[in-house]
């Protein structure tokens, strides 16, 4: 399980509230993940971690106000690197 004491090292600079979103999704993931087959728990769990992180980066974008092509293009980014880990890694 992390903890705001175990966030990955290149997690800590995230806002407090981003990093309780990694540390929520990112142990909900890990805890699923084992229940089911206990394959790559840790790196699917950071993986999908991270995408919850960046689509929030996108919502407060377009919150505040950026332009809505750029959002968009951040959001495919961040769909197509999900979709191709959960293909190569089976999830």
């Amino acid at each position: 399980m992390w903890t705001k004491a175990t966030l990955p090292r290149f997690r800590k600079q995230l806002s407090d509230e981003q990093q309780e979103l990694w540390i929520d999704t990112a142990n909900r993931v890990k805890s699923n993940c084992s229940a089911r087959d206990g394959s790559k728990c840790d790196e699917k769990a950071v993986q999908v971690a991270n995408a919850a992180v960046r689509e929030s980066e996108v919502n407060e974008l377009v919150a505040d106000g950026y332009l809505l092509k750029e959002a968009l293009d951040m959001v495919d980014y961040i769909l197509w690197g999900s979709l191709k880990f959960w293909r190569d890694n089976g999830v």
